[in-house]
């Protein structure tokens, strides 16, 4: 399956636009997986420790296998455990921090294959290395109940202006709730302190005609309003990478947040063990924000009716809003 294009293949430099691929799963040994990378674009294999590997200098650029264990160890784990039924208390790193990684991952923590920036029309190559998971045996969120994997898109900007920033993130609340139901979230993702979604007050915010901030304003009103990574569209890498001081001033989670020139997509599944499944799936679904990001007319008019129904029980959005954006998008 070929991957749709957005409507800027290009950055406001008239390079092409590269795209970060984070790919959650199970049951593959991060040294299997560096054997698949080198067989594919050699590189060098550069152990950190057992729980981190590096590829580097590989034909793509450099890659990472690793355990997520920055997210046990930072807590975030914790809320959803509690969820779960789990004491998240008891899973407190000690000196014994191997073992204690070891028992955790094959119950909770999931690999993490981290791609370097691929160019847009090379995103195959991330496919190449899903099927190569598959193959492996790897499990994906739905193979248990526990598993609340997800994959992540890195699309770097189109262009560095409030207005491009603000539509892409307009387009996206505006059609989130239809990429939710198409996108089918797992339930235990939808748990998770992963993808919650924003704030009502915020969209009634930044849908209105009317507003039209600068950065500053922008990128303030948005952690006044999500200071946080729990959102299904993460602002933080890249409102850190603009205006790195501005967010030090808020509670954020320093230390997950990476500076980089992109937006964070975090919604989709992981479903790397399902034959039929295609990373290129869910990554039509972010072509259709960029598209409506990029329609001005039809991102305003769809967003005043979204504001019309934001008046409303919030449990008409989930169900009447996503055949609306079906018609808008036809």
């Amino acid at each position: 399956m070929s991957f749709a294009q957005p409507p800027l293949i290009y950055n406001q430099h008239g390079s092409i636009r590269h795209v970060g691929v984070e790919l959650e799963y199970t049951h593959v040994e991060p040294l299997m997986v560096v054997r698949d990378i080198q067989k594919l674009w050699s590189g060098r294999h550069h152990e950190v420790n057992s729980h981190v590997h590096k590829i580097k200098d590989t034909e793509l650029g450099d890659f990472t296998v690793e355990l997520d264990s920055i997210l046990l160890s930072s807590g975030k784990y914790t809320e959803f455990l509690q969820k779960m039924g789990v004491d998240g208390d008891t899973l407190i790193l000690g000196d014994d921090l191997e073992a204690l990684l070891a028992n955790v991952a094959s119950v909770l923590v999931p690999y993490e294959l981290v791609t370097p920036p691929l160019p847009m029309d090379q995103l195959h190559h991330a496919e190449t290395l899903r099927e190569c998971l598959r193959q492996r045996g790897a499990l994906g969120t739905r193979s248990a109940w526990r598993f609340a994997f997800g994959l992540h898109f890195n699309p770097e900007v189109p262009s560095f202006e409030v207005s491009s920033i603000l539509a892409h993130l307009q387009a996206f609340c505006v059609l989130y709730p239809w990429i939710f139901r198409e996108s089918a979230i797992d339930y235990t993702r939808r748990i998770s302190p992963y993808i919650d979604e924003f704030p009502a007050e915020y969209l009634k915010l930044i849908l209105q005609p009317e507003y039209a901030p600068d950065m500053g304003q922008l990128i303030e009103h948005y952690l006044e309003h999500n200071p946080t990574r729990n959102r299904p569209l993460d602002m933080l890498p890249l409102f850190s990478y603009i205006a790195p001081d501005l967010v030090d001033r808020y509670p954020i989670e320093s230390e997950l947040n990476k500076s980089r020139p992109t937006f964070h997509y975090r919604l989709p599944n992981s479903l790397v063990d399902e034959e039929d499944w295609r990373i290129a799936h869910p990554w039509r679904y972010w072509v259709e924000v960029e598209k409506l990001a990029a329609n001005s007319h039809v991102l305003h008019a769809m967003s005043q009716e979204l504001l019309e129904l934001l008046h409303s029980p919030l449990s008409i959005i989930s169900w009447q809003w996503p055949g609306k954006v079906e018609g808008w998008l036809q």
